[in-house]
């Protein structure tokens, strides 16, 4: 959480971050949002952050190891693969146990996956535009060119109705999603 009191911004990664927010606020037209609980709420950088985290760690990562042939790094579930493809498993919402079959399996390489929902987490998922409760899509899988964009895809298409979520993937360069 971000209080109001931290203007200025006290790192340039910081700023990053809510830099992307208003990116994504802005394309989605508030569905991601600093503010996920809504108008007035607390500040929260919690979902873009976490992806922003991942992004700089892969880079980090990929510069320590020079010559590696691949690298996979997985936060909380977001993915990000780098070099050598790898095969990500997606769950299936309606099955998410522990050793249950998968919904479907994505080839990944030099690209992120971000899944979002309530399958697992119950109803955690917010529409900022409204402050109330949304979560129309149990869950929503997409792969992007990096975890930021795949993270914020994949929340609007949980809390937007479907045509409006695949009309912001389709959109988006690069990115494919499942919902």
């Amino acid at each position: 959480r971000l209080s109001e009191s931290d203007d200025p911004v006290p790192s340039r990664e910081l700023a990053e971050v809510l830099s992307a927010y208003a990116y994504w606020t802005e394309r989605t037209g508030g569905i991601v949002s600093l503010r996920p609980g809504g108008p007035n709420t607390p500040r929260n950088v919690d979902a873009l952050g976490k992806a922003y985290v991942i992004d700089r760690a892969a880079i980090a990562a990929s510069a320590a190891a020079s010559g590696i042939e691949g690298l996979l790094l997985n936060i909380g579930g977001d993915i990000v693969v780098r070099g050598r493809a790898c095969e990500i498993a997606v769950t299936d919402p309606g099955a998410p146990h522990d050793n249950a079959r998968s919904l479907t399996r994505i080839r990944l390489q030099n690209a992120a996956i971000a899944t979002s929902g309530t399958y697992a987490r119950g109803a955690h998922l917010f529409d900022p535009r409204t402050g109330q409760p949304a979560a129309i899509a149990s869950s929503a899988t997409a792969v992007a060119r990096d975890a930021v964009t795949a993270n914020a895809l994949a929340t609007a298409l949980c809390v937007a109705g479907a045509d409006e979520g695949l009309q912001l993937v389709e959109r988006t360069t690069g990115a494919e999603a499942l919902r």
